[in-house]
């Protein structure tokens, strides 16, 4: 357990490299010149970005799920959330789940890992999570 110890404090901590690769949806990571700078994919990408933020967009999401009293429900390791037309747009652009095709045109689905589901419940407390028998789920 010493020599892991050991040699796990002689790697450098990448937790912020890690998220901001994450969060940095459509573009890499530069580093070159001493400092992390993004670097966009694509004429007009930083622009965009800049006057489209990614807080602005889940915002905008929390908004839609709390004024629509957003319902999943919970399969084993996935929650399955039923989405109205602007909330699969803000699903999709903020990459929140994997849409699911199904034959109803007026239906939209959306397979939500836990991770994400956990934190529209818990941290921006804008999904509610029903178990197999319909019963919410509650935040203690």
């Amino acid at each position: 357990m010493a020599q892991y110890s050991r040699c796990h404090r002689r790697l450098p901590r990448l937790d912020h490299l890690c998220l901001a690769a994450a969060l940095g949806h459509g573009r890499g990571l530069d580093f070159r010149g001493g400092s992390i700078k993004p670097r966009w994919k694509g004429k007009g990408s930083a622009g965009k970005a800049l006057g489209n933020p990614m807080s602005k967009i889940v915002f905008q999401l929390q908004s839609s799920l709390l004024e629509s009293e957003a319902q999943t429900l919970l399969s084993g390791s996935n929650v399955f959330l039923a989405a109205e037309p602007q909330q699969v747009d803000l699903l999709n652009r903020a990459c929140f789940g994997i849409p699911i095709s199904t034959f109803e045109k007026d239906k939209h689905w959306f397979q939500l890992g836990m991770e994400k589901a956990f934190y529209l419940s818990h941290s921006l407390k804008c999904l509610n999570i029903l178990d197999k028998d319909k019963c919410l789920m509650t935040h203690q």
